[in-house]
């Protein structure tokens, strides 16, 4: 299960994060002193971070690597705030409601 909550981030730098739970559920926050489009472009790095499997792998260095290559390959085909993400899975990514 994934838990997206918006919330304060008190150094204001990062957009958004994820990390897993005790429980095994996956816990989103998204930095409410963003504006909607970094929020909604945090959402979906995170999200990218889960379709990847980036939570069973070690190197954070290549992660963030590729999940910004993914975010640049995106973006080269047009992607505009409000739009959905179609992962190579299939499976279609929504932003949060403002």
């Amino acid at each position: 299960m994934v838990i997206t909550r918006v919330i304060d981030f008190p150094d204001g730098k990062a957009k958004s994060m994820i990390i897993r739970d005790g429980n095994g559920d996956y816990n989103l926050y998204i930095n409410a002193r963003c504006s909607a489009a970094a929020q909604e472009e945090g959402y979906l790095h995170e999200i990218r971070h889960l379709i990847r499997n980036d939570f069973e792998k070690t190197d954070v260095q290549q992660i963030e690597a590729d999940a910004h290559k993914d975010q640049l390959s995106q973006d080269a085909v047009g992607s505009r705030p409000g739009a959905s993400v179609e992962d190579a899975r299939g499976i279609v990514l929504r932003p949060p409601c403002p």
